[in-house]
């Protein structure tokens, strides 16, 4: 089994709002535990590295963001395969990505076109150029899955393709990994 990882940014949110959310969604079926999460307050908000074997995705960042009444991502990685968001505020979605909805099961075009994300979106609610993270949001074709992806960007560490570009892309948000 590879790395299954969910980091959460809240925007414009104090840490002891995004410390209350946490400890609500606990009490629900997210297996959060709040004392193994980690926090940092950086560039106006909260960024939280969520604790192992926690499994919210969508459903968890809608729940955060409803709790807070802020803009929530949750980004995660899923099996070290690839990396992907769920973009919500007050409980309404904002925006999702997935560069390989299908490669568990087939899914609709409607679905495809919901998870492609749009960088427009994003970089309102950060206060960034779209061009700065859109080159991130694309579909990966076996190709790049396979190794032969390219950074989206020159000063990026890491290709798509590779699950570890999700530190590339916060990077470009203003928000750091840096858990290691």
């Amino acid at each position: 089994m590879g790395l299954f990882l969910h980091d959460v940014i809240f925007l414009n949110c104090t840490e002891e709002t995004a410390r209350a959310a946490i400890a609500e969604a606990a009490g629900e079926d997210f297996e959060l535990q709040p004392e193994a999460c980690s926090y940092k307050t950086e560039n106006g908000g909260v960024n939280v590295l969520l604790s192992d074997m926690c499994a919210g995705y969508e459903p968890l960042a809608k729940y955060l963001s409803e709790k807070t009444q802020k803009p929530v991502m949750l980004l995660y990685i899923y099996d070290d395969d690839y990396w992907g968001y769920y973009f919500y505020e007050n409980g309404r979605e904002l925006d999702s990505y997935n560069p390989m909805p299908d490669l568990l099961e087939d899914v609709p075009d409607e679905e495809w076109q919901r998870l492609a994300g749009r960088a427009s979106v994003v970089a309102a609610h950060f206060g960034i150029e779209p061009e700065t993270i859109a080159r991130y949001l694309i579909p990966w074709t076996e190709e790049i899955y396979d190794g032969d992806g390219e950074p989206a960007y020159p000063d990026d560490k890491y290709a798509a393709g590779d699950s570890w570009q999700i530190v590339d892309f916060m990077a470009k948000l203003g928000f750091s990994y840096g858990w290691e």
